[in-house]
């Protein structure tokens, strides 16, 4: 919340008619911020389901991570829960599959259960758990009132 809003909310209230509803003091956009789950508990939590599954474990690429976090940040800024539509353009050259989870939690979820939520969807689950799939990057980001959005971007190099 914006400090300033409760200041201007009182000044307002003792002006006469600046109370009206055309002169309301407009909603905060949410704030995006990290919350207690981190770029590294994903793909940890992402690789040893993988590798409980027989699977190898995904390379983390930082410049996957950094599209995985704008789109997460994109999500949590508008609060909307939506696919990207150009993610696999971002990536670096090279890559010949390419993959992407989101969701959204409350502020309770940890990884895992983040991890859990994708895998007992199937086609995310998929998106896991193929083998052809090499590296992986992810983002998160929490709102003011603590909705967490996370991504994760998988490609083939």
């Amino acid at each position: 919340m914006n400090i300033l809003q409760p200041i201007i909310a009182l000044i307002l209230s003792l002006v006469p008619g600046a109370g009206a509803p055309d002169a309301a003091v407009p909603a905060p956009a949410p704030v995006v911020s990290q919350g207690s789950v981190t770029q590294s508990d994903l793909i940890a939590e992402t690789n040893r389901a993988r590798v409980a599954e027989g699977l190898a474990p995904l390379k983390p690429m930082n410049e996957i991570n950094n599209i995985a976090q704008n789109w997460a940040n994109n999500m949590a800024k508008r609060d909307v829960l939506v696919h990207s539509s150009d993610y696999h353009a971002q990536y670096p050259q090279g890559w010949t599959k390419a993959a992407e989870n989101i969701l959204t939690t409350g502020a309770h979820a940890d990884a895992d259960y983040m991890i859990d939520m994708w895998l007992n969807s199937p086609g995310h689950r998929q998106n896991m758990m193929n083998p052809a799939i090499t590296h992986v990057g992810v983002g998160i980001a929490t709102t003011n009132d603590g909705q967490q959005y996370a991504v994760q971007n998988f490609a083939r190099y």
